[in-house]
């Protein structure tokens, strides 16, 4: 199994909901959301396997957990939520393959 083909879904998804929920409007918190996703974009296309498989999981949930904070520290909610309810999924996966 590859890393995008674990997890390009949840992550595009919880990245793709965070940002989407957030008004439209370009600032400071903005920017920081578009560079965490750039970054998980691009771990996304990793093919990995084992051990780099189960770190590559890890630091996408990392950017999750750094989304969220960027989107509580912007009083966006909805944002929040979203990345909230697929944190928990990643965090299974990770559990289920890498033991």
């Amino acid at each position: 199994m590859t890393l995008s083909a674990a997890s390009t879904f949840v992550l595009a998804a919880a990245m793709a909901l965070g940002i989407s929920a957030l008004p439209a409007r370009a600032d400071t918190c903005d920017d920081i959301l578009a560079a965490l996703s750039k970054r998980a974009d691009e771990l996304t296309k990793m093919d990995a396997k084992g051990g780099a498989l189960c770190a590559g999981m890890g630091q996408l949930v990392g950017l999750m957990h750094a989304g969220r904070i960027v989107a509580e520290q912007c009083s966006r909610a909805d944002g929040v939520k979203n990345i909230d309810e697929m944190i928990k999924p990643m965090e299974e996966g990770i559990k289920d393959q890498c033991k």
